[in-house]
């Protein structure tokens, strides 16, 4: 097999993890508004973004061919320090719509998903539909 092709089948999970990342961090960082609109209203929207960050990051953690900078690993664990002291019972009224939109935490969490997303290098946009998308029975 030739170098060129060994590399590229190497670098696909870390593609694929990365993605997975990237979209979950631009999700974090768009408008509170356009933030609620990705989600159905039978999800609880801050929820589902926050897991959908946390996987992201845990499966970038977990794939040995990412290779992440000093930047980008501290764009991300200050994101990841945010959200996790958001939570808990104490907390409880963070994770609500209403909150989404109008709170200084959901708000210093969007900036620092941006913060994350420049540290990669990536542009902010609405991640793919497909990602976002639920069946109801």
């Amino acid at each position: 097999m030739d170098a060129g092709r060994k590399s590229a089948r190497r670098r696909k999970p870390a593609d694929g993890t990365l993605a997975r990342l990237r979209h979950a961090l631009q999700a974090l960082a768009l408008p509170a508004e356009t933030q609620a609109g990705l989600l159905p209203g039978f999800v609880l929207e801050t929820d589902e973004l926050a897991l959908n960050f946390d996987h992201g990051l845990r499966a970038a953690g977990a794939d040995p061919v990412v290779r992440l900078s000093k930047v980008e690993r501290g764009a991300l664990e200050a994101l990841e320090g945010l959200i996790d002291r958001m939570s808990g019972p104490k907390n409880a009224h963070l994770w609500t719509r209403a909150a989404l939109c109008d709170s200084a935490q959901w708000s210093r969490v969007r900036q620092a998903a941006r913060a994350a997303l420049e540290a990669f290098g990536w542009e902010l946009e609405v991640p793919p539909s497909r990602l976002y998308e639920y069946i109801e029975w």
